[in-house]
């Protein structure tokens, strides 16, 4: 009987595989050794200002330090610099905001003039889908036919036109004592308060039957308080497809106030139709005080000064006002979530990145969300 043992053939066979094995791992060591980079994570540190990598990463400054952060470039290369945004104004006088001007938010006291709906009449919008995103388009996830809105069509629309300098708005500057604060960590970014406008001010709601508004709308609604405790990403990334828009809120404001899509509950344009405050907002059922366009106390920007960050949507992507380079941006600039790259002033901080923008004419703020949720 042998005794057992191995070939001298398959000896020499696992002496090669060995031999192979340890060639691949050294190369593997002086590979890693020789620093090929894999993506960096956001918040490490950086060396250069500025410099980019794969995936959006760039290297910018956050207090007083070079940190990787990822932001959306699609154009191929950084955009030239652009003005301060917008210092626009005091935050104190109504309520309280944590989104301050120093850190380049537009805050703006209630006597201020945000020069909105400037340019004598606009389309009435009508552009809505439940299928696919189109620029000048609004891509909701369902079709809003319901009730609401508007009773009668006011004399400031004639034809498919409307004209903002001569609407009707709701009577009253109601001191709501709103608060918001906003704060981030972890990755999100919270936006925090009473779900009042914190530094504007409201008109008087339900719309008294002696208001020339109540001609033409007779929002029964009273503006109700709420917890507002909404996270959203804090670094947002471009979703590989657009997403559609619910009913209800899409965003918040740096005073506070939700962002609504621009359709009225029977599928109008609401700006044209809705009989709105000196804010341009109005509440909802529920007695939720909104926005369904940039309003003319929160934000700013002119021809001289770029519009800050005013806002954000919940796919964590800012929103800003029109105004960039000394050019009011319209519909037509935008892509077809109302967005583009360029850059803003996030945080204290100039970075280039995806934001939606708003605008004077349709549908005015977000058309679809261009972020992943």
């Amino acid at each position: 009987m042998k005794t057992p043992g191995t070939h001298p053939g398959r000896l020499a066979l696992m002496a090669t595989v060995a031999i192979a094995l340890i060639a691949m791992l050294t190369l593997g060591v002086q590979t890693a050794s020789q620093g090929v980079p894999g993506p960096p994570k956001p918040g490490t540190t950086c060396k250069t200002k500025g410099e980019r990598l794969p995936g959006g990463f760039v290297c910018v400054k956050k207090k007083g330090k070079l940190v990787w952060a990822v932001t959306v470039d699609t154009s191929g290369s950084a955009p030239s610099a652009s003005p301060q945004a917008s210092a626009a104004g005091s935050a104190t006088g109504v309520g309280s905001s944590g989104f301050t001007n120093a850190k380049g938010y537009g805050a703006w006291t209630p006597t201020s003039s945000n020069a909105l709906f400037t340019s004598g009449s606009q389309p009435v919008g009508s552009q809505v889908s439940t299928s696919k995103a189109t620029v000048g388009s609004i891509f909701l996830c369902r079709a809003m036919n319901g009730m609401g809105g508007a009773s009668v069509v006011g004399p400031w629309i004639v034809g498919s036109r409307w004209y903002p300098g001569q609407k009707v708005k709701v009577d009253g500057a109601r001191n709501l004592n709103g608060s918001v604060s906003g704060s981030v960590s972890g990755g999100r970014r919270v936006i925090s308060g009473n779900g009042l406008p914190a530094t504007s001010l409201a008109g008087e709601f339900p719309i008294s039957s002696s208001s020339e508004a109540y001609k033409y709308d007779r929002n029964p609604n009273s503006i109700q308080g709420y917890s507002l405790n909404v996270s959203v990403p804090a670094l947002p990334r471009v979703a590989s497809s657009p997403s559609c828009l619910d009913g209800g809120a899409i965003g918040y404001t740096t005073n506070g106030v939700a962002i609504y899509n621009a359709l009225d509950g029977g599928g109008r344009d609401a700006a044209a139709h809705e009989t709105l405050d000196k804010c341009w907002g109005h509440p909802e059922r529920s007695g939720q005080y909104h926005f369904h366009t940039m309003s003319t106390c929160v934000g700013g920007g002119s021809a001289t000064v770029n519009s800050p960050v005013w806002g954000f949507m919940l796919d964590g992507f800012p929103i800003t006002g029109p105004w960039e380079n000394g050019v009011m941006l319209k519909t037509a600039d935008l892509d077809v979530c109302h967005g583009k790259v360029s850059t803003i002033i996030l945080d204290g901080e100039s970075v280039s990145m995806y934001h939606y923008v708003a605008t004077e004419d349709y549908p005015y703020t977000a058309g679809c969300y261009r972020g992943s949720r």
